[in-house]
Formats: structure tokens, C-alpha cells, sequence
């Protein structure tokens, strides 16, 4: 192929046009869309051999970090809107390995350094303190490959963004390996318009998720009626051209991804999700919560599987669910309104509950409710145009299962040579 050029003056700005492709052999052209961001500042370098975090600390707001080729034995706090750039998922390796000890012990005493001077802030309900002989601070998310911890505020003032839409942070080109308490990447709240893309993450396990996790489960706070799920406000994440293989959850939703309350408007494309596993629901992508408007679209989601002995856990290739109720006799929150479009979900196993291919669970409750004369307005899964075919299930459901999911459109699909051993 003979790639045109891109001739003219770019000032500082974006432009969007088109980069067309001829084929020298017989004049064919391809057209695609390009959109190029100039800055006006020198990225930030990080020198061979040198630290990542430090480049992190030492950065200003919206930077570009150059991460060259090499070994990283980092455990990064990304605290601030910047884009980590490495230079391949097969050359940049962030390996999240805690030793020696020292190691951890420096990084949660960084994390109560930027809570306590107000760099980050902590999602309300969220522990603060010791709990017992471990800190109560982000227990569960101590110790991964990047944590991203923000702030509550502006991108000019040292937060993520309140703009819909417009990027302003950014995660590309590393491997993620090591993490062993709170997995490979975890996004904690306040970091809308996130972008995490390109990278290979794989040989992680974490306890509420395994490779990319978004929020966190069953965080509640006081409402004015009582106690309320609280959402973690990272809406507009974009997860995309990843490799997520081998990482596993123990509780919670999600192996490869897990999409927790408060990620309205995320969007998981063009990721192969492989060889992923959890102890929880959802092996390959767990929505767990109220998470309203998610994509998940192009996607190769094979040979994923969720199982806990003596327990049912479902949704092996995909799993989207509600929060439970937390008041007997009342309805969950929902999981709001997702889209699945054009997957391969393939060899995917619910190996002790229902769905092997995707399972919906309490997609409705409360919306229903407050709604019950609009149906138009509950929360819907779309589940168009996908190959759902060769998923097993323990229990039931082998290609798709639903409960209390009263509105699900399942059109244009091939859902084929799926099996239910009902042994569970």
C-alpha cells in the first residue's frame, strides 16, 4: 500500500478530515477518517530506566508522558489528567509485582498524602482509615498496575473532565501484568472521559476484578430515604483495541472488564476478551449496578469462564446485572439501559449458573415502578446482530439467559450449537 501524504500548516488545535489510501497495483482507494490533536507543549519524557511516576508527579495537567520501551516494576497512581503514552503493549511493560515490601507500604502512604491534601478525592461512603491490621483506604484496589485516582473538579484545575465527550486522559500502549489485589487497571471515581486502549493486559487477578475495573460494587451511602447505592461518576470511559486475556475476579462482576455503578455512557469496542476468569458473574464483561446508555460493540469475547463450587455465578461471555435490593420488600436500582451489537461471544462457560453466552439479571426494578404506565422509558438491552455460538451453561440458558429483564431485544443474531448441561 502507498500511503498518501498529509501536506499543509496545522496550528495548535485538532482537525478532523480524511486520509485516503490508493493501492498502487490497481489504483483502488480507501477512506478513512482521521482526526489529529496538536499540541502546543513538549511532551513529557520519560528518560531510559527512569520512573513513571515520577513523570506523573512532575507533570502538568493534560501532558503527554512519552514511557520508552523497558521493564516498569511500578505501582502507578495516575492523579492526574495526563496521557500515558508507552510504545507497544509487546515493548512497554508495567509489571505491578510487590516486592520488595517496602514497595506497597510507600504506595499507600502516596495515597493518603493526595487524599489528605486534597489532590484526589474519595467517592462518599468510601473507607478511610485502618481496618484492623490493614488500611480501610482502598483495601481492594491497593496495589495495581495503574490506579486512577481523580479529582472532582475541572481539567484545568486538576480533575478529569465535566465536558461529555471530549478526551482528556489517556492509557495506551502497555502491557499490564502482576497485579494480585486489585488487578490490572482500576479506575476509581470521578475519571470521566478516561481512555484505555491499545494495551495487552493480562496475568492480573484482583478481588472485585481482574483486568480493567471501572468503580466499585455495592459502595452505599445516606439518602434522603434511607441507604442508597452510591455511582462512582466515571461516565464516558472508553475501553478499546485491547488484548485482555488470563486475568481473574474473586467477587463481584468481571474477569477481563468490570463496569461498576456511575459509568453512564461507557464503551467497550474492538476488544478481544479471552481466556478470562471469575468467581463471580461474568467472566469476559460484568456490569454490575446502575450504569445507564454502555456500549459493547465489536468485540471478541471467547473462552471466558465464571464458576464458584457450591455457588451460582452466571454470565460467562457477558454479564449485565442490577444491584440487589437493600431493603426487604423493595426493588434494585436496575442496570440500565446497555447495547450489544456485532460480538463474537464464542466457547464462553456459566460453569454453576445460567447463561453461557450472556446473561441479563434485575436489568429492571425500580424504573418499572416509577414508570409502570411508559414502558418506553424502562431500562432496555439491545442485543443485535451477534454470534453467540458454542457457550455452555451449568445451570441453564447455554447462549442467553434472562431474569427480571422485562425489556430485552434480541433481533438479527446467530445463537448456535449453545448448551445447557443443567448438572448445577
Amino acid at each position: 500500500w502507498d500511503s498518501s501524504s498529509i501536506t499543509g500548516t496545522l496550528s495548535e488545535g485538532t482537525v478532523t478530515g480524511q486520509l485516503v489510501v490508493t493501492r498502487g497495483d490497481n489504483g483502488r482507494k480507501s477512506i478513512a477518517g482521521i482526526t489529529m490533536t496538536i499540541g502546543g507543549t513538549e511532551p513529557v519524557r520519560v528518560p531510559a530506566g527512569g520512573s513513571i511516576q515520577e513523570a506523573i508527579d512532575s507533570a502538568q495537567y493534560g501532558d503527554l508522558i512519552l514511557v520508552p520501551p523497558g521493564n516498569y516494576y511500578e505501582l502507578l497512581i495516575m492523579w492526574k489528567p495526563v496521557k500515558l503514552q508507552g510504545y507497544g503493549e509487546g515493548s512497554t511493560i508495567i509489571n505491578a509485582v510487590k516486592t520488595p515490601s517496602e514497595k506497597l507500604a510507600a504506595w499507600r502512604q502516596k495515597v493518603e498524602g493526595l487524599v489528605a491534601n486534597g489532590s484526589v478525592n474519595l467517592l462518599p461512603g468510601q473507607a478511610i482509615g485502618m481496618d484492623g491490621f490493614e488500611p480501610g483506604m482502598l483495601f481492594t484496589e491497593q496495589g495495581s498496575g495503574i490506579l486512577v485516582l481523580a479529582k472532582n473538579d475541572i481539567p484545568s484545575d486538576g480533575g478529569f473532565g465535566l465536558v461529555e465527550g471530549v478526551p482528556n486522559s489517556r492509557i495506551d500502549g502497555f502491557t499490564v501484568t502482576g497485579g494480585d489485589t486489585a488487578g490490572g487497571i482500576v479506575v476509581n471515581g470521578y475519571a470521566r472521559n478516561l481512555e484505555i486502549s491499545n494495551n495487552l493486559i493480562t496475568g492480573n487477578a484482583g478481588v472485585l476484578g481482574g483486568g480493567v475495573r471501572i468503580g466499585h460494587p455495592s459502595l452505599v451511602t445516606e439518602g434522603p430515604g434511607g441507604e442508597i447505592y452510591q455511582g462512582s461518576y466515571n461516565e464516558d470511559v472508553r475501553i478499546h483495541h485491547n488484548h485482555i486475556k488470563t486475568n481473574a475476579g474473586m467477587e463481584g462482576s468481571g474477569g477481563g472488564i468490570s463496569i461498576y455503578a456511575g459509568a453512564d455512557g461507557y464503551q467497550i469496542m474492538h476488544n478481544a476478551i479471552c481466556g478470562n476468569y471469575s468467581m463471580g458473574e461474568g467472566a469476559g464483561i460484568g456490569h454490575m449496578g446502575l450504569s445507564n446508555d454502555g456500549l459493547i460493540m465489536n468485540n471478541f469475547i471467547m473462552f471466558n469462564q465464571t464458576f464458584n463450587q457450591a455457588t451460582t455465578v452466571s454470565g460467562g461471555g457477558i454479564n449485565i446485572m442490577g444491584e440487589a435490593p437493600l431493603i426487604a420488600g423493595s426493588l434494585s436500582p436496575g442496570a440500565g439501559s446497555v447495547k450489544i451489537i456485532s460480538n463474537l461471544i464464542q466457547g464462553n462457560n456459566a460453569g454453576a449458573g445460567d447463561g453461557g453466552g450472556i446473561r441479563v439479571n434485575r436489568l429492571n426494578g425500580q424504573d418499572v415502578a416509577d414508570a409502570s404506565e411508559t414502558p418506553e422509558s424502562w431500562y432496555v438491552v439491545e442485543i443485535f446482530n451477534n454470534m453467540i455460538v458454542n457457550n455452555v451453561a451449568g445451570l441453564a440458558g447455554g447462549g442467553i439467559s434472562l431474569q427480571d429483564a422485562a425489556m430485552v431485544k434480541i433481533i438479527n443474531n446467530t445463537i448456535s450449537s449453545n448448551d445447557s448441561t443443567a448438572t448445577a
